[in-house]
């Protein structure tokens, strides 16, 4: 069931226009065109050796309610590292704002991350860069973050 929703999830996020990945620092790279899109080639500026973003489609997110979403990252993740199996994926919302972090089906070591970690990489680039620019945000630690290569993604995304 899991790998089907992930496959839905990656689907939807390819017929809703996520074609060029940012990686997290102001080196320039193009990377050729996994998905399927218009372009042949990506720009890419990278974030870090790994890491890439996306922003996407148009969202009425609340600032406000993503800070108080990411306090409660914050809580929960107190003198801990949050360990993510094969396929799974914590959530948090609050308002207008929904924050997941999934590890990648297949994936075959855990992935580990603190709370601390994960509000850096949610307030820049997700909330910083696309939030505030009025779009939702994606983060995965390959620059194909459309497909199933890497071990996680990170999204900050409108929640009803």
């Amino acid at each position: 069931m899991g790998l089907t929703v992930l496959r839905s999830i990656l689907a939807l996020t390819t017929l809703a226009g996520i074609t060029t990945t940012t990686p997290l620092n102001d080196d320039h790279v193009d990377y050729p065109d996994t998905a399927q899109g218009p372009m042949n080639v990506e720009s890419v500026n990278a974030l870090t050796k790994r890491d890439a973003y996306t922003c996407y489609g148009t969202t009425n997110i609340s600032i406000p309610d993503c800070e108080a979403a990411f306090g409660k990252i914050k809580l929960d993740g107190r003198n801990q590292t949050f360990k993510l199996y094969s396929g799974v994926c914590l959530n948090w919302s609050q308002g207008t704002c929904a924050v997941r972090f999934c590890a990648v089906p297949y994936t075959y070591k855990p992935v580990n991350r603190t709370s601390d970690w994960l509000i850096d990489y949610l307030t820049t680039p997700l909330l910083d860069y696309c939030v505030k620019g009025g779009q939702q945000g994606l983060m995965g630690d390959h620059p194909n973050i459309n497909g199933p290569s890497g071990t996680y993604r990170l999204y900050l995304e409108y929640h009803e």
